[in-house]
């Protein structure tokens, strides 16, 4: 769900990145042009996009990865399988270890994998 201007802009003042007076110069621009937001916050260099991605984030509680500048490796995007990941925009940042079944557990690890092994993509 998308934030509608105000509520974007109530954001980025509660978490700082724009001060009050900012947000109600940019939202009166936004709606005499009938714009959105973003593109004005963007044009009078407010934000730019890294920051505005960091602070949806924080809003959604989300972490932040900059798949610009820091992309994930090839084996990790290779896990999902790409209809999948193309159908929900889905991608893995962080590899975590999943134990299987087979592998004998250490103390206080769990005896099943919690998570099906991915399938075969051939």
């Amino acid at each position: 769900m998308q934030l509608s201007n105000a509520e974007l802009g109530q954001v980025l003042v509660k978490q700082s990145y724009l001060s009050q007076e900012e947000y109600k110069q940019v939202l009166a621009e936004a709606e005499e042009r009938r714009i959105d937001l973003r593109t004005v916050l963007f044009e009078k260099r407010l934000l730019t996009s890294e920051l505005l991605e960091n602070a949806l984030a924080e809003y959604y509680k989300l972490p932040f990865f900059d798949l610009q500048n820091k992309p994930p490796a090839r084996e990790l995007i290779n896990v999902v399988p790409e209809e999948f990941a193309r159908s929900y925009s889905a991608i893995v940042c962080i590899a975590a270890r999943i134990i299987t079944d087979r592998e004998t557990p250490s103390a206080g690890t769990p005896t099943r994998s919690r998570y099906p092994r991915p399938r075969s993509s051939r």
